[in-house]
């Protein structure tokens, strides 16, 4: 009997163990299958698909867990009951793995599909001047929020405005940083970096010739504090490279006018260390823009694709870097485009299950193997520096947000081409965007449009709101 006790408690401790291991952040690409669906639909199932998937990851709809059947670390499918899409909503859809944080957010349209696009400026929606903007559920009421942080007169300001739901926002709290009197700002971006799950800042900082960036915690109440630690890149996308169930950061500078690329591994309290990558994007390069992660050839490791421009032909490019299985990188694969910006998105814009990299103006499409050959280049125009992907008409097509001098909606084909730009307001005046933050979407006033918010050097932050369209 001695002995079976022992054995029993050598058991529970093993499960102890093995319910203690850390899971890895699951990541999302666009679309989800459907990516959209009329009011009143029937019961359908929701297909889900990314990297980073365990056995027990749950797909969460607007906070709601549904019932999810594991097929890959790369697939899951979740049924979605007919009440959940009775009526118009945009639902913010997440996986959770078990013992993790929740991945990053892919918006579901509930609505009637359109034709055509129709966007209007809110009038109401005010922000301070030269300001980066974000969106993102602050608060976890499920109501889409917009954080403005600003540089003005030497004294850093970050300024959140919660949402109401119904497109209105509450009066902004606001959050001084005085101990940042001396830095320039450029930007800022979002993620869960201390694991409390509430949304963090990851802002972007210069002084003469160098730049990087800083995090900023999420306090639960609004306000933000900064941590005193200060990193040589710009962080412009996260990820669990480690597989620990922290987030991980990879970014880009041109400091001293050189490009270069930083990895940094999360400690789960907000702080970063950099890790030991041998990555030199100069060797392609001679200038780099964002740096993202992705599984390109679905061996179920992160690898890391660069925009910027080609060092030997000037044109722009992407530059590929595939992981080995000892957590090295295999020397970068260049990929030229046509033309493009600094942007960089990831997605399956053909619907053949694999994914793509798409700039602010160029397809590149991925063969699954980490591989990707030309997709084309949708007529957008010059001036381009921004991008982002949604189902704007509610087809369930992904298609193309591009911002320069004017907002350009390019609706998708579902093949990976897209159709001619559809035309707004040069809502940014005389003035372009902020260097490569946004168009950021998301659904302020729970319509089941995909609004959008743009960062602009002058005048302030502006939200465009999508009306009705036949």
């Amino acid at each position: 009997m001695k002995y079976a006790r022992v054995f029993l408690l050598s058991l529970a401790f093993s499960a102890i163990s093995v319910l203690a291991q850390p899971n890895s952040v699951a990541l999302l690409y666009q679309p989800l299958i459907p990516a959209s669906v009329e009011p009143g639909h029937s019961a359908f199932v929701l297909t889900v698909r990314g990297t980073g998937f365990v056995n027990g990851a749950i797909v969460v709809a607007d906070g709601v867990p549904l019932r999810t059947r594991f097929v890959s670390s790369s697939t899951l499918k979740a049924d979605v009951l007919a009440q959940f899409v009775r009526q118009p909503r945009t639902a913010s859809v997440t996986v959770l793995n078990p013992g993790s944080i929740a991945s990053n957010v892919i918006f579901f349209p509930v609505r009637d599909p359109a034709k055509r696009v129709r966007m209007g400026l809110d009038s109401h929606f005010n922000a301070p001047q030269y300001a980066g903007v974000a969106t993102g559920d602050f608060n976890n009421d499920g109501k889409l929020d917009i954080v403005a942080c600003q540089q003005y007169n030497h004294l850093w300001t970050a300024s959140l405005s919660l949402g109401k739901g119904d497109g209105t926002f509450q009066v902004p709290i606001e959050t001084d940083f005085p101990d940042l009197s001396q830095l320039g700002f450029n930007g800022i971006t979002t993620g869960d970096f201390n694991g409390d799950g509430r949304l963090d800042l990851a802002a972007y900082w210069y002084q003469g010739s160098s730049s990087g960036t800083l995090i900023m915690l999420n306090n639960g109440d609004g306000t933000f504090t900064d941590l005193p630690f200060f990193y040589s890149t710009y962080f412009t996308s996260f990820a669990d490279l480690n597989q620990d169930g922290k987030l991980d950061a990879t970014g880009t500078n041109n400091d001293q006018g050189f490009p270069g690329l930083g990895v940094y591994l999360g400690n789960g309290d907000g702080t970063f260390t950099q890790a030991n990558v041998d990555i030199n994007p100069s060797a392609l390069l001679s200038f780099v823009g964002l740096s993202l992660f992705g599984d390109f050839n679905g061996d179920g490791r992160l690898d890391i694709a660069i925009s910027g421009t080609d060092r030997f032909s000037g044109s722009a490019a992407v530059a590929v870097y595939l992981q080995n299985m000892d957590g090295t990188f295999q020397n970068g694969v260049d990929y030229l485009t046509s033309h493009g910006g600094q942007g960089l998105l990831i997605a399956d814009v053909n619907g053949d299950g694999r994914a793509d990299l798409i700039t602010d103006a160029c397809v590149l499409l991925g063969a699954g193997d980490g591989t990707f050959h030309q997709g084309g280049c949708p007529d957008a125009g010059s001036g381009i520096v921004s991008a982002a992907l949604g189902d704007f008409n509610g087809d369930g097509k992904l298609d193309l947000v591009d911002m320069g001098d004017g907002l350009q909606v390019m609706l998708g084909n579902g093949d990976g081409s897209f159709q001619s730009p559809i035309d707004f307001l040069a809502v940014c005046g005389n003035f372009p965007p902020l260097f490569h933050y946004g168009p950021i979407l998301g659904d302020v006033n729970h319509d089941g449009r995909l609004d959008l918010v743009e960062a602009c050097m002058n005048p302030a932050p502006l939200l465009g709101v999508q009306k009705p369209s036949n």
